[in-house]
């Protein structure tokens, strides 16, 4: 599985006399992190803005914007803002797009519809509350799987059946399997945006933000994270 060590804060300098924004950066999107690394300390110089990006789990990400210690967050699934955390405020210009998916061992009986995971024991990433939500309804014994734990190994060792999570962390997983003696599968049953996320007392900033993420996204600046192996660029509206 590929890692990523701990991303250094970024520095955006700025003429406002304002404090620097911190921003949750999660670093389980592994392929795509020094890009998006790069991109955003761009983008909140671009807004005349000055913002710091720290590097944490999904799961710790969500923990500190939601007791205030953070006032933003890189990417979150497209209505996280009105389901999970009212406090928080959508840039309303997607980033990027990815397939939610779900892994299974070649040979099972899986089909690879939701439906299918009636009664099955279904491991997910901590802090994947759109996952968490969407399939609490299934009938699956859901798993929450933290950051870091080798899924190949889990699936080889049938800890779980099935594990959900998006094409693009998926591609990781599956490129463990690479060397093994069995095959892993992919099924992929939704398409999803995601989008950058601020603190509502920031909400005088999202007009900036989204010229300013606007024009990065027409300039050809996420174009190397959208060449990345499930990632997609998102229809902009």
């Amino acid at each position: 599985m590929l890692s990523f060590a701990t991303a250094p804060s970024i520095s955006v300098a700025s003429d406002t006399p304002e404090p620097c924004l911190k921003l949750g950066a999660d670093k389980s999107v592994v392929r795509m992190f020094p890009n998006l690394e790069t991109v955003f300390a761009d983008i909140y110089k671009s807004a005349g803005l000055c913002a710091v990006s720290l590097s944490m789990s999904a799961k710790r990400v969500e923990q500190m914007a939601m007791s205030g210690a953070l006032d933003g967050h890189w990417l979150r699934v497209e209505g996280y803002a009105k389901t999970f955390d009212q406090t928080m405020v959508t840039i309303p210009v997607p980033l990027l797009q990815v397939d939610a998916t779900f892994l299974s061992m070649e040979g099972t009986d899986f089909g690879g519809t939701v439906k299918g995971l009636k009664g099955l024991r279904v491991g997910y990433q901590s802090g994947f509350r759109w996952l968490e939500k969407r399939l609490s309804g299934s009938g699956a014994q859901l798993i929450e799987t933290p950051y870091g734990v080798p899924i190949k190994d889990l699936l080889q060792r049938g800890r779980f059946d099935v594990f959900s999570t998006d094409s693009a962390r998926a591609q990781g997983i599956i490129d463990d399997f690479s060397n093994a003696q069995v095959e892993v599968r992919i099924h992929r049953w939704k398409t999803i945006s995601f989008y950058h996320l601020l603190a509502q007392q920031h909400a005088d900033k999202v007009d900036a933000l989204s010229e300013a993420i606007t024009a990065a996204i027409a300039d050809g600046a996420f174009d190397e994270i959208y060449a990345l192996p499930g990632v997609n660029a998102a229809p902009l509206h």
